[in-house]
């Protein structure tokens, strides 16, 4: 049984050309009651704005919040970025972003390859990217900088870190209550999401080997947000003792590896997009000894909705609380939100 999910951007899709998200918002509402995040005050935890110092380059965002400043034209070459600034109200603030997203917010696509003259065109005051960006092309952030041009390279390296990342950006943007709003509403809606549902006696609970590359045979690192989403909905994780590919998220496994936790598996889960590109018939023929193979317990997530630090990581934590342990009322899908 499949369960896989669309590649294109949900939050940045009219209501008009998508039928499903309306049906979805009309079974969900408590779940993405908005398509945005409200501006009214909320309290944040105090850790969340702690943590900023703890983020990739967090001092020198620490030093640019504590001087007061914010930015209003911002190049984001990174589509967590992107889908961020858009939930929490900045939207207006983008003046480019990266290839994918330009379609639906109709702005300028801005490649690091391309050289500094075409981001100075765009007269922008903050360029986001990620920390391999920043590594990968020296040559462009040293010219940005040079031309007066702030440029940060974000990304959480843990679940715990992405509330801070979150609270970064929204600083950075002047959005900082819709970002503490953010939070909170975050953390409130899976909360309620789990309410009840998750088996106290962990025994009990639904065990998963989740495929992050399937012809590699790779999975998550333990502390990557992919396994965050796991654990959120329930799920443990068979995989305790991959070990991390060069600190990143993704984790060396093998078959032999995965057969050995055969008769320990509930789940076979797979994250499916430009990193794994994966049908379940390729799942089945390769895994096909596997008792949860043979009945079918195959489950397979979008890519961007288990990887990405964003609030959509809760349509995947719905989803497989839903196939774990039953859904919820009579609700059939997750609401895909769109951002205001």
């Amino acid at each position: 049984m499949q369960l896989s999910q669309q590649h294109t951007q949900p939050w940045l899709r009219s209501s008009g050309t998508n039928i499903f998200a309306t049906i979805g918002i009309c079974l969900l509402t408590w779940i993405f009651c908005a398509c945005g995040f409200s501006e009214e005050k909320t309290a944040v935890v105090k850790d969340d704005t702690d943590g900023i110092e703890n983020l990739e380059n967090g001092e020198a965002i620490l030093s640019l919040i504590q001087q007061g400043k914010t930015f209003s034209r911002i190049i984001s070459l990174y589509g967590a970025h992107t889908e961020n600034l858009v939930f929490m109200g900045a939207k207006n603030k983008l003046v480019g972003v990266s290839r994918g997203d330009d379609k639906a917010l109709g702005l300028p696509v801005f490649d690091p390859k391309s050289g500094a003259e075409n981001f100075l065109a765009a007269r922008p005051d903050l360029v986001l990217m990620r920390p391999m960006h920043e590594r990968a092309y020296k040559g462009l952030v040293s010219q940005l900088e040079q031309s007066g041009v702030t440029v940060l390279a974000l990304q959480p390296c843990s679940p715990q870190q992405m509330f801070s990342y979150w609270l970064a950006l929204g600083a950075l943007s002047g959005q900082r209550t819709q970002a503490e709003n953010m939070i909170n509403e975050f953390k409130a809606k899976l909360t309620a999401l789990q309410n009840g549902r998750i088996p106290q006696d962990m025994a009990k609970r639904k065990r998963v080997y989740f495929e992050s590359m399937h012809d590699k045979v790779k999975t998550f690192s333990p502390d990557s947000i992919a396994i965050y989403v796991l654990e959120s909905a329930g799920g443990v994780n068979i995989a305790t003792d991959a070990a991390s590919v060069q600190g990143s998220n993704i984790a060396a496994y093998n078959k032999e590896r995965v057969f050995l936790h055969a008769d320990e598996i509930d789940f076979f889960l797979a994250q499916q997009g430009k990193m794994n590109d994966i049908t379940e018939d390729q799942i089945r023929k390769d895994f096909a000894l596997l008792p949860a193979i043979k009945e079918g317990r195959i489950l397979i997530l979008d890519e961007e909705k288990v990887s990405r630090p964003t609030p959509r990581l809760l349509e995947s934590i719905s989803l497989l609380l839903d196939r774990f342990y039953g859904q919820l009322g009579n609700t059939k899908k997750m609401v895909k939100g769109e951002a205001k």
